[in-house]
Formats: C-alpha cells, sequence, structure tokens
C-alpha cells in the first residue's frame, strides 16, 4: 500500500508539471507592430536647413576672457612687409575693418603692380585702339579700388591725404576706357603719368574733386573685378597651392593675390553694389573673403593644408556663383 502511494504521488507530480509547461508563456515570434512615425512637412517652420543661419538671432557672445576659460586668439597673417597683420574671421559677412583684411604694404604693392601694367598698356595709341582700352579699363578700375580702400583705411598708410580724389581719378579713367578715342587714350596717358609721379613720392593733386556722396558701385566694376579675380585664381592661387614647393618659393606673390581676392569679396557686399541685398549673394561673396583670409593666414605657420582649403573655398564660392547667376 505505502509503495502504491508514493508511485501516485510520483505521477501527479509528473503530470503537473507537464501542464504547467504547456502553459507557460511563449516568446511572440511575430514582429511587433509598431506605431507609424509622425508624417513631418518639409515647410514646417520649426526646421531649418542651417539652425545657425536661420534660428538664431542678434550677435553671438564673445568668448569669455577671464573665470579660468582659455583666450579666443585673433589669427594673423603676415600681410608683407615684415609685419604680422591682424586678419579677421570672413565668416560673418561685410563689416571688417580694411586693415583685418589686407595689410597697408600689399596696398602699396597692388598700387606699383597695376602700375606698370598700365604702363605696359599705355604706350601708343595705335595699341590704346587695337583693343589696349580693355586692359586701360581693367586696370584703372583696379586702381580707383585700391585708392578707395586707402581712402577708408583704419589705420596708417601711403596716399591717403589724396587717395579719395585719386581713387574718383581712376574710375573715370575706366570708364572713359570703354571707347577707343583719342580722348580716352590722352586721358589714360595722363593717368599712366600721375601714378608714376605717385610712386615716386612727387606732390600730386587729384584732378577731380572727390565725390561727396560716394558709393562704391562707382568705381567698382564687377566684371572688371571678375577678371582680377580669375588671373588671382586660375593663374597664380591654384598652381602655387599645388605643392608644398611652389607654396613656399611664392608665398609672399600668393599672400598678394589673396588679399586682393579678400578685398573683392568684401567691396561686393558693399550697400550700393548690385545683388547686395541678396542673402543668397552676400553668402558667396562673404565665402570668398573667407577663403582668402584663410590662405593669408596660412602663412604664420607655412601651412600649405590650410592655403589649400582656402582655395578650395575660392573656388567653391565662384562655382556656385557662377551657376546661380549666369
Amino acid at each position: 500500500m505505502k509503495k502504491a502511494t508514493i508511485l501516485f504521488c510520483i505521477v501527479f507530480l509528473i503530470s503537473r508539471i507537464a501542464v504547467g509547461a504547456l502553459t507557460l508563456p511563449q516568446d511572440d515570434t511575430k514582429k511587433k507592430k509598431r506605431v507609424r512615425r509622425p508624417a513631418v512637412k518639409k515647410d514646417d517652420s520649426i526646421y531649418f536647413n542651417n539652425v545657425f543661419k536661420d534660428a538664431l538671432f542678434g550677435k553671438r557672445p564673445e568668448p569669455s576672457v577671464g573665470g579660468g576659460n582659455a583666450q579666443a586668439k585673433t589669427p594673423t597673417a603676415n600681410g608683407g612687409g615684415g609685419a604680422n597683420q591682424p586678419v579677421g574671421n570672413a565668416s560673418g559677412g561685410a563689416g571688417l575693418g580694411w586693415s583685418k583684411i589686407i595689410s597697408a604694404e600689399l596696398l602699396q604693392a597692388e598700387i606699383k603692380k597695376q602700375a606698370n601694367l598700365l604702363n605696359q598698356s599705355v604706350s601708343s595709341p595705335g595699341k590704346f585702339k587695337g583693343g589696349g582700352n580693355r586692359d586701360v579699363r581693367q586696370i584703372s578700375t583696379m586702381i580707383a579700388l585700391v585708392f578707395g580702400v586707402i581712402a577708408e583705411y583704419d589705420g596708417e598708410v601711403k596716399y591717403k591725404e589724396f587717395a579719395a580724389g585719386a581713387r574718383d581719378a581712376y574710375a573715370q579713367c575706366a570708364q572713359s576706357a570703354t571707347t577707343t578715342s583719342t580722348q580716352a587714350f590722352n586721358q589714360a596717358k595722363i593717368r599712366k603719368e600721375d601714378i608714376q609721379r605717385i610712386l615716386s613720392g612727387a606732390a600730386y593733386e587729384p584732378p577731380v574733386k572727390p565725390s561727396e556722396d560716394f558709393e562704391w558701385a562707382s568705381v567698382a566694376d564687377v566684371s572688371e573685378m571678375m577678371k582680377r579675380l580669375g588671373v588671382a585664381y586660375r593663374e597664380k592661387i591654384k598652381p602655387w597651392v599645388g605643392s608644398e614647393s611652389s607654396y613656399k618659393s611664392n608665398v609672399d606673390d600668393l599672400m598678394q593675390e589673396a588679399a586682393m581676392v579678400a578685398v573683392i569679396g568684401e567691396v561686393l557686399q558693399k550697400e550700393s553694389m548690385d545683388n547686395a541685398d541678396n542673402d543668397d549673394y552676400n553668402e558667396f561673396a562673404a565665402k570668398l573673403k573667407e577663403g582668402a583670409l584663410m590662405i593669408l593666414n596660412s602663412k604664420g605657420s607655412m601651412d600649405l593644408g590650410m592655403a589649400t582649403r582656402g582655395a578650395s573655398m575660392i573656388d567653391q564660392s565662384c562655382v556656385e556663383c557662377h551657376g546661380e547667376y549666369n
């Protein structure tokens, strides 16, 4: 009887265990159905392509200079003449002082460079009428541009006392050179003699009274600036950042070209210029200037990589702008 009772208990326990196993929860092998993601309209005003550009307003906070925080350093670049010149960050667009874009030494170097080109272009009436007038127009525009910068320069710079009058005189010469007339040639010849007189240090009195209501659009012809920009990038900047040896052997001339590209990028954003009220256009111009300043900043540490990135930014700005506006 005792054995029968024990056997019964064992069978009972086994049956209970089996039944319990059948009722244990099983893994759900089927894929759970999830809630559908919310549909977001592309034009929903709470979403931005660039949150820093589109959603933030007002002046950004200045970097802290106390309380143990690192002080922000102003980037510098050798602006020529053996002096390190502070160079600003162009990402903020127009508005930097000219001394943060180009040094006084590089302004003078550009005047000398354009003076030599003008001397070669104004040699005879025949050459002028045979197409030389177009060269004179481009050169005179750049001389007017540089004198315009000198007139507004926020630092010590040569020729400042008569820069505004010289600016307007060379702007007139550029405008006159749209024709091949004898009068246009004679004016170009006089301006050629004037620039040599200026460079020699002789007394110079501008032939015109400077405009009291000056606007950059009156001297900075966009098409002529683009010619200068094209020569600077394709013939000089691009090949000079192509290798370490080219960069080192041409670094001073590279700084000259980059500085003028930065000046052009700044002038394009001036209030009176065409498309100055167009945000996209200003962004292209600011990017152009930023790339040029990056090249200028590369000289302090002879950083070819930085110069290459700056050149790439210049190229990208030009490609994007021409794709939009051509």
